[in-house]
């Protein structure tokens, strides 16, 4: 089969090269390469000269939608279940990434673009989308540090902890924030604490770090992230140019400064953390073990010695690829409200690498017709962990 697939790759980066010579009207995109992953899975990599996220997806439904076409009929027998594609800039950095299952690419062949775009995972990575992304951590980052210092001052404090231990500059500060906005000047500390800048966080927090200690990894740490948020607040404020390095330096941040927090007020949710949750799940669901055409070599070998050899191979084959899954699933920071689908989660391929395992148990012990049984039982615990990635991606994505 990837023989035959290998040889039809360079036809399919003609055919994207040159579609104005097929179709009036078409568009011809310049590809990069053409490749197969995971033996299932048919990827272009593009250049485009677009920058907006919606020209960008176009260029997405342009090659899936010819995809569509070139493997509709499948008769060949190739067994693609998925199209990828990869879009870089001019200057070859990564804007988005797509992919869809083959049949919900029949949507595009049957004009039902809306349709199919809700079932495409994206993971983006244009100017705007940064940007965007940049202003959602650093809200969530401000708001969550507000709402420890309303939490913690007035529970220490009482009512009037703004007037009697808020620094009179920041009071000030905000009266003026606050006045010019709405023309009237106020006293209550839990509104006005929503006009205090990054800066005012951290000197409030400093200056009560007895009571604030808990939540931070050390004094010293904090004061090093709220300086590494406020010079990305600034870039941001003023809708400059967010580069990638800013949003992997402000997801750490934002585990740095909130992680205990979250975990110590369930009602403080974090929209970045569901979403980077959903995001990082839904990528790990395309690992996919090596192919080792077991079932086929299995099923056409007589010789039980040969037999044996195959199901340690395919079976620790297994166990790498689980054991791959379950690290990157326990890397994944996990929103308080979303634990325990993920416990499930890793709970599922946990079990299946038990079972992995005792095949190898009785594989060592010479027990060939248990082994084979167990499979049966791998096969239907395989099962459960798809259908259970099936309604994941349903209702999360």
């Amino acid at each position: 089969m990837n023989s035959t697939i290998n040889e039809l790759l360079p036809m399919i980066k003609i055919g994207l090269e040159n579609q104005s010579l097929f179709s009036a009207g078409s568009k011809n995109i310049p590809v990069t390469k053409i490749e197969l992953l995971n033996v299932d899975t048919i990827s272009a990599t593009i250049v485009t000269e677009f920058s907006r996220i919606n020209d960008v997806k176009m260029e997405v439904a342009t090659v899936i939608g010819f995809f569509n076409g070139f493997f509709r009929n499948d008769h060949l027998h190739l067994k693609i279940a998925n199209y990828a594609v990869s879009i870089l800039d001019v200057n070859g950095e990564e804007l988005l990434y797509a992919i869809c299952s083959k049949s919900n690419a029949e949507l595009l062949g049957k004009s039902n673009a809306l349709d199919w775009l809700r079932t495409v995972y994206f993971q983006e990575n244009t100017s705007d989308y940064r940007l965007q992304r940049a202003k959602l951590i650093i809200s969530e980052i401000e708001n969550g540090l507000r709402f420890a210092i309303k939490e913690v001052l007035m529970n220490v404090y009482g009512e009037n902890w703004w007037l009697d231990k808020i620094d009179e500059k920041i009071r000030s500060s905000v009266d003026d924030v606050y006045l010019s906005q709405f023309g009237e000047t106020i006293s209550q500390g839990n509104i006005l604490i929503d006009y205090t800048f990054t800066m005012h966080l951290k000197k409030i927090i400093l200056v009560h770090w007895k009571e604030f200690s808990k939540f931070f990894i050390s004094k010293r740490d904090f004061e090093s992230q709220v300086e590494k948020l406020n010079l990305i607040r600034r870039e941001e404020a003023h809708n400059r140019p967010i580069t990638l390095l800013n949003i992997i330096d402000l997801e750490e941040i934002h585990q740095r400064l909130l992680a205990k927090l979250l975990d110590i007020y369930p009602s403080l949710t974090s929209m970045y953390m569901v979403e980077n949750w959903r995001i990082k799940i839904s990528s790990i669901s395309l690992v996919r073990p090596k192919t080792d055409n077991f079932s086929e070599r299995f099923s056409n070998e007589t010789n039980d010695v040969v037999k044996i050899k195959l199901i340690i191979e395919h079976t620790e084959n297994l166990i790498s690829y689980i054991n791959e899954v379950i690290t990157l699933l326990n890397s994944i920071p996990v929103p308080p409200q979303k634990s325990g689908r993920h416990k499930t989660l890793v709970g599922l391929y946990e079990t299946h690498r038990e079972l992995e395992e005792e095949i190898l148990v009785n594989i060592h012990g010479n027990k060939l017709a248990a082994a084979v049984a167990f499979q049966g039982k791998v096969a239907s615990h395989d099962l459960i962990i798809k259908e259970f990635i099936n309604d994941f991606l349903n209702q999360e994505i």
